[in-house]
C-alpha cells in the first residue's frame, strides 16, 4: 500500500476523477428523484424505506460536497477514502433497497471499475474485495429476516465475481494507458529537445537563413541573417522595405529558377552576399527558404590560400637554388686552397665566394618571408 499504488495516472486520471464526481452526483439525483416520486415502492421491495430515503439524500449531499471541496486531490489516500465511502454507501443502499432485485449491486460494479482506474495494484483489488464481501454478507443478513432472500445468493455471488473481473480488466487497460502516456511524454520531450537543438544550431550558423511566406513576410531569421543584412529584427516584418535588393533577386529566381542569383549588398557598407533560394511547401501555402553567404569572407580565404601557395612555391624554388649555390661556393673554396692557382685565379675564386654568400643571404631572406 505504497504511495506509488495510490498515485493518479497523470492528467487523464484527473479527467476521469472529474467524470467520477459527476457520475456520483447524477446517481444521487436519480435516487432522490426516485424516492420523491414514490416510484421506489413499485420498483423495489424495500427492506427499510425510511433508511433508504435518508441514505439517498446522504449519498447526494456527501458527493456534492466532495466534488466541490476536494475537486482535484493530489494524493492517492483521498482517492482511496472516496472509493471506500462510495462502496460502503452503495452497499448500505443495496441492503435498504432489499438486495439484488433493486439493481443497486450493478452500481457497485461501476464504482469498483472506476476506482481501479484511479487506484492500481492491490489497492484496487482491495476495493473489489470489500464490494464483493459487502454484497454477499448483506445478502446473508437479508436472508436471516426474509427466507425468500436466500434465493439471491447466486446473483450476489455473480455480482461479487463481476467486481473482481471488472477490477482486473480495468487495471490491465489502465496499465496500458499509463505506459502509452509515459511513452508519449518521452517522445514529446525528445521532440522538444530536438527543436531546441535545431534552433540553437540555426542561431549559431554563420550562414544567414530566412523563411518567407507568400506575402514576403519574414517567418524566421537567424542571427547570421540579421548580421549580414544589418538588421536588428526581421521576424514578422515585410522584406520589401528592409532589403529590396534581396526581394528583387528572389523575384528573378521565381521567374527562372535555373539561373544563379547575382551577388548583392544589403547595405552600402555591408558585405557582398551570395543568395540562394529553395521552395518550402507548408500545407496549401508555399514558403521560400533563403540562404545568404558572405562571399567577401570566401574571397579573403581564397586570397589567403593563394598567398600560402605562393609562399610554398617560393620556398621550394629557394631550396632548389640553394643546393647548387652551396656546391658552387664549396668548389670555389677548394680552388682557393689549391697551390697551383696564380694570383688572378685566386681573385676570381674570391669573387665567386663573395657573390655566393650574397646570393645565400638573398635566399635566406626569401625563405623567412615565405
Amino acid at each position: 500500500m505504497g504511495t506509488e499504488s495510490l498515485a493518479l495516472p497523470g492528467s487523464q486520471g484527473q479527467r476521469i476523477l472529474r467524470v467520477y464526481h459527476l457520475y456520483r452526483i447524477a446517481i444521487g439525483l436519480a435516487l432522490v428523484l426516485l424516492i420523491s416520486s414514490d416510484l421506489h415502492d413499485d420498483l423495489m421491495r424495500m427492506r427499510s424505506p425510511a433508511l433508504f430515503h435518508y441514505g439517498a439524500w446522504l449519498y447526494l449531499i456527501l458527493n456534492t460536497l466532495i466534488a466541490v471541496l476536494a475537486y482535484k486531490p493530489r494524493q492517492g489516500l483521498p482517492i482511496l477514502s472516496l472509493a471506500l465511502m462510495d462502496v460502503i454507501l452503495l452497499s448500505a443502499l443495496f441492503y435498504f433497497a432489499g438486495g439484488t432485485p433493486s439493481g443497486i449491486g450493478n452500481l457497485l460494479i461501476i464504482a469498483v471499475a472506476i476506482a481501479n482506474i484511479l487506484l492500481h495494484g492491490r489497492i484496487g483489488l482491495l476495493i473489489a474485495a470489500i464490494a464483493a464481501i459487502g454484497l454477499i454478507y448483506l445478502t446473508f443478513y437479508l436472508s436471516l429476516g426474509d427466507p425468500d432472500a436466500s434465493r439471491q445468493y447466486p446473483q450476489a455471488a455473480a455480482l461479487g465475481t463481476l467486481c473482481f473481473a471488472a477490477a482486473l480488466l480495468v487495471q490491465g487497460l489502465s496499465r496500458r494507458l499509463r505506459v502509452s502516456e509515459e511513452l508519449a511524454r518521452q517522445r514529446a520531450e525528445e521532440v522538444a529537445n530536438l527543436e531546441a537543438l535545431n534552433a540553437l544550431i540555426l542561431q549559431r550558423m554563420r550562414t544567414g537563413i530566412l523563411v518567407l511566406d507568400s506575402r514576403q513576410r519574414v517567418l524566421l531569421a537567424n542571427q547570421g541573417a540579421l548580421e549580414l543584412l544589418g538588421q536588428e529584427s526581421l521576424v514578422g516584418e515585410r522584406l520589401a522595405p528592409r532589403c529590396p535588393e534581396l526581394l528583387k533577386a528572389m523575384q528573378r529566381w521565381r521567374d527562372n529558377p535555373t539561373l544563379r542569383p547575382q551577388n548583392l549588398k544589403a547595405t552600402a557598407d555591408g558585405p557582398v552576399l551570395q543568395p540562394s533560394f529553395a521552395a518550402l511547401q507548408n500545407g496549401a501555402e508555399q514558403n521560400v527558404l533563403v540562404f545568404l553567404e558572405d562571399i567577401s569572407q570566401i574571397a579573403q580565404k581564397a586570397q589567403q590560400l593563394k598567398l600560402a601557395s605562393l609562399g610554398r612555391l617560393t620556398a621550394s624554388i629557394a631550396h632548389e637554388i640553394r643546393n647548387p649555390l652551396g656546391a658552387i661556393s664549396h668548389a670555389a673554396q677548394l680552388l682557393q686552397e689549391s697551390d697551383s692557382l696564380d694570383q688572378s685565379d685566386q681573385r676570381l675564386a674570391q669573387i665567386i665566394q663573395d657573390h655566393s654568400r650574397r646570393m645565400n643571404l638573398v635566399i635566406e631572406n626569401v625563405l623567412q618571408l615565405s
